[in-house]
């Protein structure tokens, strides 16, 4: 039977509507909305993928107005308790906002009892309480004296304005021989530059400029890794065993919140690497003795601080505010910079970086070492 042009676009749009209708719960973004479930208890796959799901269900029905402010969403689901009927859980629920580097976290806390969800509490801008001090790591100074060996200036002259610096061809350069290499991920980089927010244009056009500074200061050995490459086993991984790093930037979310609240981890690729597992990170030999900085907001406040500085870098700097997207990476490009080829001091790398984007001082905060690298 032949059919008319007009009924076939007709059936062809129900078709269309009935898979949208069957297609699995999704996030305001239009993907599926990844949860990560952890759990003490030991549960089966069908018991796993309940509670997933019921927590799927809670976050889209409180949340779709907050995800609209935002440009992604992360969940972590972890089991508190198993009960007579079933299970009590809590769901940590991350919204990454468009126009600055804050991830806003609310908790959920649910039951999944005789195949029924309760919804029991919910916070948004959830605070959880945190030690002030951490316990410090012990002072290496055999790996110390290694690092200190290997900050070696290479670079040549250069212009005085980062502005003039021309890194295209740099950044391929950099690609191309990090391609070549047969390595473990940290192999022997001295830097590192990371973003796990690929959707965010300057967040990895500015990663490529800082890689691009780091490859031309230390000879070619510098890393980046963007998007699905900087996944928190990655960047971890860098922290804790890469015994030639010395200089470290992350550009992406902090886990705070709009007010100015702490900040409680760095979100990467598919995760976040919280403030207690960056303290638990032994023996941080990558992190140790580092220069580092992370561009997220409120991550030059604790608990975040705190874990960092308790691995023992040289230097340490971070947000003092919720760094707005657009400007801030690029405060952190002319801070490597001037810092890393032209040797000017780190606090007055500092300062100049944040007065060429016409930012106050203390935008960014400084704990450590402020002289030359």
């Amino acid at each position: 039977m032949a059919y008319s042009k007009p009924y076939r676009l007709i059936s062809i749009l129900m078709l269309v509507a009935v898979f949208i209708l069957s297609s699995p719960l999704v996030s305001i973004a239009g993907e599926e909305l990844a949860v990560k479930l952890k759990s003490k208890v030991q549960l089966n796959q069908e018991t796993q993928n309940k509670l997933i799901g019921a927590s799927r269900e809670l976050i889209t029905k409180n949340f779709s107005a907050d995800f609209a402010r935002g440009i992604g969403s992360r969940a972590e689901t972890n089991v508190l308790r198993q009960t007579a009927k079933g299970y009590v859980a809590e769901t940590i629920v991350l919204n990454l906002l468009k126009n600055t580097y804050t991830a806003e976290m609310s908790r959920l806390e649910f039951s999944l009892e005789a195949g029924k969800t309760k919804l029991l509490n919910i916070k948004r801008n959830y605070r959880p309480s945190f030690a002030e001090t951490m316990k410090a790591v012990a002072a290496d100074a055999k790996l110390q004296n290694e690092k200190q060996k290997l900050n070696i200036f290479k670079a040549g002259k250069v212009p005085d304005d980062p502005r003039q610096f021309k890194t295209d061809a740099l950044i391929k350069e950099a690609e191309a021989a990090e391609a070549r290499e047969a390595h473990h991920s940290w192999w022997n980089a001295r830097g590192l530059a990371n973003t796990g927010a690929s959707g965010v244009p300057s967040a990895v056009a500015m990663t490529n400029n800082i890689h691009a500074v780091m490859y031309h200061r230390f000879g070619g050995y510098a890393a980046k890794r963007i998007g699905a490459a900087s996944t928190e086993a990655e960047i971890t991984d860098f922290l804790k065993n890469d015994t030639y790093l010395l200089a470290w930037n992350n550009i992406g979310h902090g886990v705070t919140s709009t007010s100015g609240s702490p900040c409680y981890g760095l979100v990467q690729w598919g995760g976040t690497m919280w403030y207690n597992e960056i303290a638990a990170i032994s023996p941080p030999r990558g992190l140790y003795h580092s220069v580092s900085l992370t561009n997220s907001c409120n991550s030059f406040k604790n608990p975040l601080n705190a874990a960092i500085w308790s691995r023992g870098p040289r230097t340490y700097i971070g947000g003092n505010i919720n760094l707005p997207i657009g400007r801030s990476e690029t405060a952190a490009y002319h801070f490597w910079y001037r810092t890393l080829l032209l040797k000017w001091p780190m606090a007055t790398a500092l300062n100049k970086a944040q007065q060429d984007l016409g930012f106050p001082m203390g935008t960014f905060g400084l704990r450590g070492w402020g002289g030359a690298f």
